[in-house]
């Protein structure tokens, strides 16, 4: 009995020691361990993450290619509709309207030579009226600086001509002032101040038939120059003949008189 109860006790021993008996050999029983089965899951968890991302790779490498020639495509065709445009001579339908194309009243600004050519005129008229204001108040010499500067702006400028050659008689340089006179009447023959003022030159300087002729001449174009003629000194000269009479004071004159 004890033996057997030592056999006993042996096995149980034995048994809570984990061990066991085979063919009298002790064999240690397997055990199962939580880091081995990790060991196990993280290669497999591995392995998808890289196939996921070989797979988004794919669909955005196809979307992309897909978009390209999606683009390619639109934007040929794009050019083909405006070559074919352009064969038929409307390229304005596709590519709006050209320069020449576009209306004439779009642009409202003037040119610039136009801008140019209207400031000169402000500038000889502004001028001349500053001329013309000098004269009147008897600042003959500035007054002639002023008319000088308008006909270099302008040499045709009758009434600058007129005046300037009413500066010239006053100095008493008949000579000048007769060219003044005459440019003025060829550039404008029926303007009457240049024909009387060439009376009174010719008045001065004692041409007394010539003087008459131009005061006929001013009077047939303008009656009022009678009044003139009555009170101004220099026709003084003209007076003592008999016709400056009958050209200021008949009714009706005729220019050959």
């Amino acid at each position: 009995m004890s033996y057997i109860h030592e056999a006993l006790k042996k096995a149980q021993l034995e048994r809570d020691l984990g061990k066991s008996s085979y063919g009298g050999i002790p064999v240690p029983r397997p055990k199962k361990s939580f880091f081995t089965t990790r060991k196990a899951i993280l290669p497999a968890a591995f392995l998808l993450l890289v196939l996921l991302a070989f797979a988004g790779y794919s669909w955005w490498d196809q979307r992309t290619n897909d978009e390209r020639r999606t683009t390619e495509g639109t934007r040929q065709n794009t050019e083909d509709r405006i070559q074919k445009t352009d064969d038929r001579g409307l390229s304005s339908v596709v590519r709006g309207p050209s320069s020449e194309s576009r209306p004439s009243s779009v642009v409202r600004r003037p040119s610039s030579a136009k801008r140019n050519t209207e400031k000169s005129r402000a500038d000889l008229a502004e001028s001349f009226q500053k001329a013309r204001a000098l004269h009147r108040d008897g600042r003959l010499a500035d007054a002639g600086l002023w008319y000088e500067k308008v006909l270099s702006m302008d040499p045709g400028h009758v009434e600058a001509l007129n005046n300037r050659g009413v500066l010239y008689l006053q100095e008493k340089n008949y000579s000048a002032a007769r060219k003044c006179f005459e440019k003025a009447i060829r550039l404008k023959a029926d303007y009457v101040d240049p024909y009387y003022n060439l009376a009174c030159v010719c008045a001065v300087q004692g041409q007394v038939l010539q003087g008459l002729r131009y005061l006929g001449k001013a009077i047939s174009m303008d009656p009022d120059v009678k009044k003139w003629a009555k009170e101004d000194p220099d026709l003084e000269g003209l007076r003592g003949d008999p016709r400056f009479r009958e050209i200021v004071f008949r009714k009706r004159v005729t220019s050959d008189q």
